[in-house]
């Protein structure tokens, strides 16, 4: 992935020819993209199986941010959504977090849908947990926590359960909440 900075803005996948650009990967990121005036990257990570997982911040007109995965093998794009940063985590803002559970396993967790509770202060409605192995090469959503179950701060895997710490940034000390989730039947 790539940003180029000319006339305008944009962002694309290129092939690496020893130490320098080969040629550019066909790939486009949305049907909608010629509409676009300017479109970056802020984000890329690398999945198993061929996948690139990127954040995308584009203005169509206005400014939005986006997940897209990418299948290297077939240039292929895939919007997975509309993405909000970590409100809590302050700045620079955080828009995709990744935990590698084995060498071939990673959990991607992103927020969506931001809601305004306050002056500056912001919450996030939605935020989704994905799987992505050789098993579940698009990856499988495996969580999506509303407000009421809190956002994670902090994740880890004990064997095969993932353990989430999440807090409910509505709320005081009480908004804060402990889960576990058994992985076994998707690993």
């Amino acid at each position: 992935m790539v940003n180029t900075y000319g006339d305008k803005r944009s962002a694309g996948f290129w092939e690496i020819d020893g130490k320098r650009f080969g040629k550019a990967r066909t790939a486009t990121f949305d049907p909608s993209q010629p509409k676009w005036l300017m479109w970056a990257s802020e984000g890329v990570l690398a999945l198993p199986v061929g996948r690139i997982l990127f954040h995308l911040n584009y203005h169509a007109p206005r400014a939005r941010d986006a997940s897209f995965l990418y299948d290297v093998a077939a240039d292929r794009v895939r919007r997975l959504g509309d993405v909000e940063p970590d409100w809590p985590r302050g700045l620079p803002p955080q828009y995709v977090d990744s935990l590698q559970v084995r060498p071939d396993v990673t959990l991607v967790r992103y927020g969506a849908e931001r809601a305004r509770i306050g002056t500056q202060h912001y919450v996030n409605h939605f935020e989704h947990v994905l799987l992505f192995s050789p098993r579940h090469p698009d990856g499988v959503e495996i969580a999506k926590l509303g407000l009421d179950d809190g956002h994670v701060r902090r994740w880890g895997m004990v064997g095969n359960r993932l353990w989430l710490e999440t807090a409910d940034d509505r709320a005081g000390q009480a908004g804060r909440f402990i889960w576990s989730l058994d992985l076994t039947p998707v690993l």
